[in-house]
């Protein structure tokens, strides 16, 4: 913990503002090694204390980052370099233990998690992919499964944060309408199929396939048990009962061959 503690004190007690400066490879690198410090401590109530610490500091930079290489992320034609991609799934990572942190600051936490500019860039990110196909083999898209994951972890564990929070229910209808879309049912029916050509082989999820079964379907399962939204349960059951039914059957007979993609996208499904 000594040797985390001088990390923080190192880049808090320079007062840089990083959300209104260039993100350079050295800026990332050296917040990246602070946030890997993060996730690899042994024990809850050490990162407990580390995040009530420095919870409105350097927690808010290495927040402030990871919005703004999400966002050029979105504007440069979705190209993310190795040092980039490596930092926003770390700073997923870590938000998660920031989700189960034993800590009272919700305010800290929701202001953390659900800064709008971040969740408008999800936004913009959702509606370009549910548009088009081009950016369906993006391997990045697996990063931003884990940042909606975040989100739903937070809105499961806090969700009088997201209730009446109008930019997450903006963010929820948009992924109300992946999992309605006719790309969901595409990539369901492509796993069906996946089952029986590949019964022998490994079995490969597409960066699509886990977004829109995995993570869309589990934002949206845990969103319809918080807010009792009778009439959009219907339209999904009403639309898809039947074929994630069969989904689940059919993998439930091949579970030995079971990622932990595919487990993810079994639990969305359930």
């Amino acid at each position: 913990m000594e040797e985390v503690n001088k990390k923080f004190n190192l880049v808090s007690k320079n007062g840089t503002d990083y959300n209104k400066i260039e993100i350079t490879t050295t800026i990332v690198e050296q917040f990246n090694d602070i946030v890997q410090s993060c996730i690899n401590l042994p024990e809850d109530e050490i990162f407990s204390n580390i995040f009530r610490q420095y919870a409105t500091t350097t927690f808010v930079n290495i927040e402030n980052i990871a919005w703004k290489l999400l966002y050029q992320w979105h504007i440069n034609n979705y190209q993310c370099q190795e040092y980039e991609s490596i930092y926003l799934k770390n700073v997923a990572l870590l938000n998660i233990k920031i989700v189960f942190a034993n800590v009272q600051v919700d305010d800290v936490k929701r202001s953390l998690l659900l800064d709008k500019q971040y969740i408008n860039t999800l936004m913009l990110i959702l509606k370009e992919i549910n548009n088009s196909q081009i950016l369906h083999d993006n391997s990045c898209l697996t990063i931003l499964c884990l940042w909606l994951d975040v989100l739903s972890y937070f809105e499961h564990e806090s969700s009088h944060n997201t209730v009446c929070d109008h930019s997450f229910i903006a963010l929820n209808e948009i992924i109300t309408g992946c999992v309605l879309s006719q790309w969901y049912k595409i990539y369901l029916e492509e796993m069906k199929e996946n089952i029986s050509k590949k019964i022998n082989k490994e079995l490969r999820l597409k960066p699509a396939q886990l977004l829109y079964i995995g993570s869309c379907s589990f934002s949206l399962g845990v969103h319809l048990c918080i807010t009792k939204e009778l009439l959009i349960e219907k339209q999904v059951l009403d639309r898809l009962l039947n074929n994630c039914r069969q989904f689940v059957m059919n993998y439930a007979k091949v579970i030995t061959k079971w990622s932990k993609d595919i487990l993810h996208c079994i639990t969305g499904n359930l």
